[in-house]
C-alpha cells in the first residue's frame, strides 16, 4: 500500500488489493486496511471520480471477497457455471487469443477483475474438495457413470492421482480465463456499437436473467445447455478475424470425442444396470422392494413408500430394504452374486456392474 501511494504502480496497487483479500480472509478485522487507504488517497488526491473509485475499490473487492467467502456455496455455482461456459467455447477463444491480450493490457479494471476472477477459482478449488469444473452427478472419474449409482454416499468425493488432480485443476483456469476473455470480448463490441437496438441488448439481459438465479440456486453443468448457443453466437459476432482453423480443430477433437465416448458409456453403464436389475426381478423372482438399484429403478417400483430423503446423505431415493444392491464398487458386508460387463471408450477397457447380495 505505501509502495503504492509513493510510485502509483499498477503492480503495487494488484499486490495490495491481493494481500488486503488474504489478511481479510485470515480476520475480518483486516477490512480496516483498504479503508485507511481510502483515507489517505482522499486526503492526498483531489477529490474527483476516478481518484474516489480507486480509493473505494480495495475495500469493495476485499468485503465483497469477504461476502462470498460467507457464503461460499452460492460463490461456488456461479465460480463453476462461468469455467464451463468457458471450456465450452474454448476452441473459439483461442482463435482470437492475441487480440483480447491486447485489450487486457489496455485495461486496469480488466487486470484487477482478472486476478480477483483467479482468486475466487482457487479458494474453490481449494475449499470445495472437488477439482472437476463440472458438478452434479454426471462425472465419475474420467468417464461418465455418476456417483448416484453406487447406493452408498452420494457425496463422498472421489479420490484422484496427483496428477490427475493437476489437470482437472489446470482446466478450471483454462475455462476461466476463456470465459472472461470471451466475456472481454463481448462488452468491447457492446461499447463499439453506438446505436443501443434489440440485438445488442438481448445477449447481456438473456445472460443475467438466467446466469443470476442459477447460481444462487444450484449450477449443473447441464443446465448451461440453453445459454449456451445464445453464448456462442454473441462471441462470435463479437470477433474482428475469422476463426484460427488448426486451434480450433487442436480443441474441437478432443471435446468432440468426450462427447460421443461420455454418451457411450453412460448409457452403455446403464445397460448394464438394467441388466443386471431384469435378471434380479424376472429369472430369481425377487421384489423390486428388496433391491437398490439405484434412483430411476426404485423411483419407478417404490415411490409409493414416500420414503424419499432429499439430503443427499447416502442413499437418498427410495430404497425400502437393500438385500441387493446394483453398483459398479463393492461393498463390505456384501457379496457378489453376478457381474454385468460393458465396453468404456473412455477407458479404452472393460468395466463392470456388480449384483451385490447381503451376507448373512
Amino acid at each position: 500500500m505505501i509502495l503504492y501511494l509513493g510510485n502509483r504502480s499498477v503492480l503495487h496497487f494488484l499486490l495490495f488489493i491481493v494481500f488486503s483479500v488474504l489478511l481479510c480472509l485470515n480476520r475480518q478485522t483486516g477490512v480496516l486496511i483498504p479503508i485507511v487507504f481510502a483515507i489517505i488517497f482522499l486526503i492526498i488526491e483531489k477529490r474527483n471520480v476516478k481518484n474516489l473509485g480507486l480509493a473505494v475499490l480495495p475495500f469493495v473487492i476485499t468485503y465483497a471477497v469477504l461476502f462470498i467467502f460467507e457464503y461460499s456455496a452460492k460463490s461456488d455455482y456461479f465460480i463453476t457455471s462461468t469455467v464451463c461456459l468457458g471450456l465450452f467455447i474454448l476452441p473459439f477463444t483461442i482463435s482470437s487469443l492475441k487480440e483480447n491480450y491486447e485489450l487486457l493490457k489496455r485495461s486496469l479494471l480488466s487486470k484487477i477483475i482478472l486476478v480477483v476472477y483467479f482468486s475466487l477459482i482457487s479458494i474453490k478449488l481449494f475449499y470445495s474438495g472437488n477439482v472437476f469444473p463440472f458438478v452434479g452427478n454426471m462425472f465419475y472419474h474420467f468417464g461418465v457413470g455418476p456417483v448416484i449409482l453406487t447406493g452408498f454416499n452420494t457425496d463422498e468425493n472421489q479420490v484422484l492421482p496427483f496428477f490427475t488432480t493437476c489437470i482437472w485443476a489446470c482446466l478450471n483456469f483454462v475455462g476461466g480465463l476463456s470465459f472472461f476473455i470471451s466475456l472481454q470480448s463481448i462488452i468491447k463490441k457492446q461499447q463499439d456499437s453506438v446505436q443501443i437496438n434489440s440485438s445488442k441488448l438481448f445477449f447481456p439481459i438473456l445472460f443475467v436473467l438466467y446466469l443470476l438465479p442459477l447460481c444462487f440456486s444450484y449450477a449443473n453443468d447441464r443446465y448451461l445447455l440453453f445459454l449456451t448457443p445464445f453464448y456462442f453466437m454473441a462471441y462470435l459476432v463479437s470477433m474482428k478475424k475469422e476463426i484460427n482453423r488448426p486451434y480450433f480443430f487442436l480443441l474441437f477433437i478432443p471435446l468432440f470425442w468426450f462427447s460421443f465416448a461420455a454418451t457411450h458409456d453412460y448409457l452403455a453403464l446403464n445397460k448394464a444396470r438394467m441388466k443386471a436389475t431384469d435378471y434380479l426381478v424376472k429369472k430369481k423372482n425377487v421384489s423390486p422392494k428388496n433391491i437398490d438399484g439405484g434412483f430411476e429403478f426404485n423411483g419407478w417400483h417404490s415411490e409409493d413408500t414416500k420414503n424419499y430423503i432429499a439430503s443427499h446423505k447416502g442413499r437418498w431415493w427410495f430404497v425400502e430394504k437393500d438385500d441387493f444392491i446394483i453398483s459398479p464398487t463393492e461393498k463390505p458386508g456384501y457379496s457378489v452374486e453376478k457381474a454385468f460387463g460393458f465396453s468404456s471408450w473412455m477407458s479404452f477397457g472393460f468395466n463392470e456392474i456388480f449384483l451385490l447380495k447381503k451376507q448373512e
